[in-house]
């Protein structure tokens, strides 16, 4: 099997080939005999080549690896005589998209990881307790314990009882919201707007977004593909539903005879500088050119505000979990 990361390789890897001068056939040939030996998905795109048929049309028996981004510049490549250059361009455009849903992915991850920690500790210093094993403490002579203490030893108590609920419960929630993210489209859109307006993560979202769409534009436009099925194309590559959805409207749009800057004007959803720059590459007939600075800039922001949003919950959620165990510590040492 493939996944996202092996395409842009095979991607990099078919695009230098051919641009060295060896012909599709004797690529895809060294490709199956290498890295990808055995592999079922490159051995049928060989033989469907080998049949005569185009590449795109052997690569669109796969859609859940090769989508109609890639189909559409495969398409344009091989109507041009360029398909060598196109590759090149997917090659980048995959690999670019790849370290923007890392740095998205880690800016999520690491202040979850760090909490996860923080809760495994807690639990440990929880189970090393005394009292969870029976042993006697003062609470038991009836004596007065302070409000610290008798929290503390609340805490204990309750998580001695009901340890296998705690644990469960946000085991059990991650594992739903992973199903319904997968299962449910309606969850997953409600889930992009929550995300999209949200205070922590909303700004992070909607560059990650502004910059998937930009930069896949950019790249059908250059190859020649028609604004019209270039947005058709974009409208599942943002990575956001709502941006989705108004691509679809944007093409839309254009189809009723509005300009690209008027369209996405009407969305609401592309800052003032954004309007800007795509009118300005209207005008001036540079706009695959206009897209790719825009893709850049929004890809530079992407990655500042990960490492903003991720120095800002860390040190956060490490204070708010070091204040717990600190109360937890002191109570623990007058339960003593």
């Amino acid at each position: 099997m493939m996944n996202e990361r092996d395409v842009a390789l095979f991607t990099r890897q078919l695009a230098q080939m051919l641009l060295s001068g060896l012909p599709m056939l004797q690529a895809l040939a060294l490709l199956t005999r290498g890295q990808w030996a055995r592999n079922p998905i490159l051995a049928s795109i060989q033989r469907e080549v080998e049949a005569g048929r185009p590449l795109s049309v052997a690569l669109a028996k796969h859609p859940r690896l090769f989508d109609k981004l890639y189909l559409h510049l495969v398409r344009a490549g091989e109507h041009a005589g360029s398909l060598d250059t196109i590759l090149e361009r997917l090659a980048q455009y995959k690999e670019r998209t790849l370290a923007l849903k890392a740095r998205i992915k880690s800016a999520f991850y690491s202040p979850a990881f760090t909490a996860i920690i923080a809760l495994i500790v807690i639990a440990v210093v929880l189970s090393w307790h005394p009292a969870l094993n029976g042993v006697e403490s003062p609470l038991h002579a009836g004596e007065e314990l302070p409000l610290i203490a008798r929290i503390v030893r609340g805490a204990l108590m309750f998580f001695s009882r009901h340890w296998l609920l705690i644990l469960a419960t946000p085991i059990a929630g991650v594992w739903g919201l992973f199903r319904a993210w997968k299962t449910s489209a309606q969850f997953r859109q409600q889930a992009d707007h929550w995300l999209l307006h949200s205070m922590i993560f909303g700004r992070l979202v909607r560059q990650s977004a502004l910059a998937r769409w930009s930069r896949a534009l950019a790249t059908l436009y250059a190859a020649g593909v028609p604004m019209i099925d270039a947005l058709g194309s974009v409208s599942g590559t943002t990575g956001n539903h709502v941006y989705d959805e108004a691509t679809r409207r944007i093409q839309s749009a254009i189809e009723r005879g509005s300009s690209l800057t008027e369209a996405v004007k009407t969305t609401r959803l592309f800052p003032d500088m954004a309007q800007q720059l795509i009118a300005t590459g209207e005008t001036t007939g540079a706009l695959d050119t206009t897209l790719t600075r825009l893709a850049e800039y929004y890809e530079i922001e992407v990655n500042n505000a990960s490492r903003a949003l991720t120095s800002l919950l860390n040190p956060l959620i490490t204070v708010v979990m070091g204040i717990i165990i600190g109360i937890m510590v002191i109570g623990l040492h007058m339960l003593s």
